[in-house]
């Protein structure tokens, strides 16, 4: 700020006779100017809102009576409350190498560009497909969205490479590759074997997205329209059974009379959740073996 002093008729008549006045250094400013402030905070180019819209969900089926809520129907996004990335960002052109094991684990944010590298296709659904990682184990496979126009151009047992963006639906982790991409790497035939898990712990959360095989003595306990409950020899153990990808009713002639009191020597497939529920889902009849259907009741003779 510029300093002006005033000079009043004395410091003329003053002047006139060769008397200079010259106000001392630290003379009080003339309270009538405004004094200045800086109106342009500086700003870390890194810094974020601090809060942002999640990706759009218009598309997604939220039906709460079929656990094929699992996968997303189209969309974007999460159904928890938890922000979420722009959707408007792009997904993962320039992102680094990730594995499905730092995905499950939570190295990523929701929202963060994922890019997975030599994953291998464990089962189909209508509106996308679970991978996982080759050396197995806890926390090695996910579901991977791709919408309702996904064109199938890869099948079980091939070798995939995976671009989208972390998400999680209903709780169940998902890569979601709508703005991205799943390209086929030209190795096919691989073969996942199932992990075998105890009935106890097959359906939970570090198997999530995996191949799992449940290899016991088994029963029918519950039957639903999308699905069944099952239990085994430890009193109170069941795990869910999802008819998502598979209803073994449909076929009565493999699986003749099933329902409760139904049993199976073990049952396979890739662990979903939803709901706040895990589920095993079975791909095809092969993921059932040893069915027995119910033993008759005698009943007393009036």
């Amino acid at each position: 700020m510029t300093r002006t002093h005033r000079c009043s008729l004395a410091t003329l008549f003053a002047c006139t006779l060769g008397c200079i006045f010259d106000p001392p250094p630290d003379a009080p400013l003339d309270s009538g100017g405004q004094s200045e402030t800086s109106s342009d905070a500086e700003t870390s180019s890194n810094d974020r809102p601090a809060d942002s819209s999640g990706p759009s969900t218009d598309d997604q089926s939220t039906d709460g009576g079929h656990d094929d809520d699992t996968t997303p129907d189209g969309g974007l996004g999460t159904t928890d409350g938890r922000d979420t990335h722009d959707p408007e960002t792009s997904d993962t052109d320039d992102s680094r190498p990730a594995t499905i094991y730092e995905i499950q684990l939570g190295v990523y944010a929701l929202g963060d560009p994922v890019h997975v590298e030599g994953v291998v296709v464990t089962a189909l659904a209508h509106n996308g497909l679970w991978v996982q990682e080759p050396r197995g184990g806890e926390y090695s496979g996910c579901f991977v969205f791709v919408g309702d126009a996904y064109p199938h151009t890869v099948t079980v047992g091939d070798e995939v490479d995976v671009a989208g963006s972390y998400q999680e639906f209903f709780d169940n982790t998902q890569i979601n590759a709508t703005r991205g991409s799943v390209d086929a790497t030209g190795s096919s035939g691989l073969h996942i074997e199932p992990v075998v898990a105890p009935l106890a712990t097959a359906a939970g959360e570090a198997w999530e997205g995996v191949l799992v095989r449940v290899q016991q003595p088994l029963v029918v306990v519950t039957q639903h329209p999308w699905g069944m409950v099952i239990g085994g020899v430890e009193q109170g153990v069941t795990a869910n059974v999802s008819s998502q990808l598979f209803d073994p009713t449909s076929v009565p002639r493999v699986f003749p009379q099933l329902g409760v009191g139904a049993s199976l020597s073990s049952i396979a497939g890739v662990v979903t959740q939803s709901f706040d529920a895990h589920r095993l889902v079975p791909r095809d009849a092969a993921d059932f073996t040893g069915y027995s259907p119910p033993v008759p009741v005698a009943r007393p003779l009036p």
